[in-house]
């Protein structure tokens, strides 16, 4: 019997948790407590999903994604966050928002921690949606129900939501007034995904709310599919830029060679311009601002554009 058809507590207990305990040990906990007292044999195999299906090619999964969500097991313990602050490997953006930055599991650890993921998600206790931006997700919290929502007026969610939208005021000249704003995307973990504009212009924020206890990670991977028909996943080392934008921190992550092939069109065409995403922190929220062909002089006029909702 190889490692991989080891039934998921006997591979968990087998693993050394030794390095960060406080963080590892609350996961193995939750893992434990979650999933195999219900699912003996919950990590025998990968189960097939539509997450599943967007990692058989190179993606990257950032904002709370593959790894991320499996982070935020850790803020069950009382100590996790401030365990989680200590962990090397993450470069932090202001008190609630931190960048993983090399490899913190091994791939045996990974494996079991994606093939728990997805057992949450089939019973609705998880939610993730694949975009060309990467895999957005997390747990369901208690009294709410797994289920996405989409609206086409920024009114109507803003009402849906428990914190102002952000929305900016400044607009690419080649984006007509009607195409400027598309729709907004309501995640019952309490994250909001606001897109504008169309083609090589679309740009998407996605909104994080977090409270004394919140910690949003994100990471940048690439999972392969091997010879063997087993996943492979890593964590690509990003390219992190930080700067003061509107009078606070903002830190510019170029894109992979990964994450430009996801977008497809101008970001594979025009390999020459640097193009990225920004991460910071403002107003209670965790921010991230991606596009399809997003540069840096762009995100810039962008994020000092942003009001909320329904101000003047």
């Amino acid at each position: 019997m190889n490692d991989r058809e080891r039934p998921l507590e006997e591979r968990l207990a087998a693993m050394d948790f030794s390095d960060q305990s406080a963080v590892r040990a609350s996961l193995r906990k939750a893992l434990l407590e979650r999933l195999v007292r219900d699912e003996p044999r919950a990590g025998r195999t990968r189960p097939t999903s539509g997450r599943m299906d967007m990692l058989k090619r190179p993606v990257p999964a950032f904002g709370m994604g593959v790894l991320a969500a499996v982070l935020l097991l850790t803020l069950a313990h009382p100590d996790g966050r401030a365990a989680l602050a200590r962990l090397p490997g993450l470069l932090h953006i202001g008190e609630h928002t931190a960048i993983i930055t090399e490899k913190l599991f091994s791939d045996a650890q990974m494996d079991s921690l994606v093939a728990a993921s997805d057992i949450e998600q089939a019973r609705g206790e998880r939610v993730f949606q694949n975009t060309p931006y990467g895999g957005w997700g997390g747990p369901v919290p208690a009294g709410r129900e797994p289920i996405i929502k989409e609206v086409c007026s920024l009114g109507v969610a803003a009402g849906l939501v428990d914190f102002p939208l952000l929305v900016p005021t400044y607009f690419h000249e080649q984006l007509p007034a009607r195409l400027r704003f598309q729709k907004v995307v309501i995640m019952p973990t309490g994250s909001a995904m606001l897109y504008f504009g169309v083609g090589r212009l679309e740009t998407v924020l996605l909104l994080t709310p977090v409270g004394e206890n919140g910690m949003v990670t994100s990471s940048e991977s690439v999972t392969t599919t091997n010879a063997d028909g087993s996943m492979t996943t890593r964590i690509v080392q990003p390219e992190l830029e930080e700067m003061q934008v509107a009078g606070r921190t903002v830190v510019w992550q170029k894109h992979s060679e990964g994450a430009r092939r996801n977008l497809g069109g101008a970001a594979v065409a025009k390999p020459e311009v640097e193009i990225g995403r920004f991460h910071w922190e403002q107003d209670g929220l965790s921010c991230v601002l991606n596009g399809k062909f997003l540069t840096r002089d762009e995100g810039i006029r962008i994020i000092e554009s942003l009001k909320r909702y329904g101000d003047g």
